[in-house]
């Protein structure tokens, strides 16, 4: 999948049933580690996508900050 969207259904992957799939498991992990640790643990969820957003893509900015 990470070689594009065409490419893998071109392989015979499908594709928006492994995204769905995906999704669920994501949104679960995140849920249970914020029900175990609180709220502290969704701030740590959240701070490598706001420093993307103040830094930018580069991961020699985000690493430092």
């Amino acid at each position: 999948m990470q070689l594009g969207d065409d490419i893998a259904a071109g392989v015979g992957s499908t594709i928006q049933r492994q995204r769905f799939i995906l999704l669920l498991i994501i949104v679960g992990l995140a849920g249970s580690k914020v029900a175990v640790a609180g709220g502290i643990s969704f701030v740590d969820l959240i701070a490598p996508h706001m420093t993307r957003k103040l830094v930018g893509p580069p991961f020699g900015g985000v690493l430092p900050m």
